[in-house]
């Protein structure tokens, strides 16, 4: 699968996720290690367990970056949650789903309110799933890359 993005660092970081798939065609949580790994990019990542029964993403990793501009740390708390984002919560519900349900690479342009309310910054968002077992995704590792518009 080719994905074009409009942000560097996505190439990094879709093609460190490739790296740690081996033989499997998606990687597991311990095949990666962010923090050591892609540490110079490290502030623009999260992580995200995904539950079933009902399928709910909980996000166990926020980057400062991402904290410092939606001015939340989201660490700890599900998206369906974040009732202030709940606009964006509509739009960006859809690219996790497909994530799980495909196990594939998903990529979308996303705005989001700055903390001071009073402007909007444009991300490129990757999500990649990541799975224990082969084969269900259990989480999702993604990076949000700020775009200048």
């Amino acid at each position: 699968m080719v994905l074009a993005f409009k942000s560097p660092m996505n190439d990094t970081v879709i093609a460190y996720w490739r790296s740690r798939a081996g033989a499997n065609s998606i990687p597991a949580r311990g095949d990666i290690d962010p923090i050591i790994d892609l540490g110079r990019i490290v502030q623009h990542l999260f992580l995200v367990d995904v539950e079933r029964d009902p399928l709910r993403f909980r996000f166990r990793l926020v980057g400062t970056d991402i904290v410092e501009h939606v001015g939340k740390d989201m660490t700890g708390k599900y998206l369906d949650e974040l009732v202030e984002y709940e606009p964006q919560y509509a739009r960006v519900k859809p690219d996790y789903e497909t994530t799980v349900k495909f196990r594939k690479a998903t990529v979308s342009s996303v705005r989001f309110l700055t903390k001071d309310s009073k402007h909007y910054i444009n991300y490129e968002r990757l999500l990649l799933p990541l799975s224990d077992d082969g084969h269900t995704v259990n989480m999702i590792l993604g990076a949000c890359s700020p775009l200048d518009d």
